[in-house]
C-alpha cells in the first residue's frame, strides 16, 4: 500500500480497493474556491506574488499577520478563521 500525504493533498492507493483522493484545504484556499474568485486577485489585494499566495494556499508557508488581516478583511472574517 502507498499513501503519499501532504497537507494540501492527501492520497490514498491500495492495490486490493481503489480509494478516492481526499483533498484538505487550507482555510484561505477553500474560501477562495468557496467564493469563486481568481487567485491572482486575491494575491493582488493581499499584496502578494501569486507565487507567495501559492506556498500559502498549499500549507508550506504561514501568512503573516499582515497578510492575515487583508485576506480577513478580503472575505469578511476573523483572522483565527484563516488559521489551519
Amino acid at each position: 500500500m502507498e499513501t503519499k500525504v501532504s497537507f494540501a493533498t492527501t492520497k490514498f492507493a491500495n492495490a486490493e480497493t481503489n480509494l478516492e483522493t481526499t483533498t484538505l484545504e487550507t482555510p484561505l484556499a477553500r474560501l477562495i474556491r468557496q467564493r469563486g474568485l481568481k487567485k491572482g486577485f486575491v494575491a493582488e489585494y493581499m499584496g502578494i506574488w501569486p507565487s507567495r499566495l501559492s506556498l500559502i494556499l498549499k500549507g508550506s508557508s504561514y501568512m503573516t499577520l499582515a497578510e492575515g488581516l487583508k485576506a480577513a478583511e478580503l472575505f469578511g472574517v476573523e483572522v483565527r478563521e484563516l488559521l489551519p
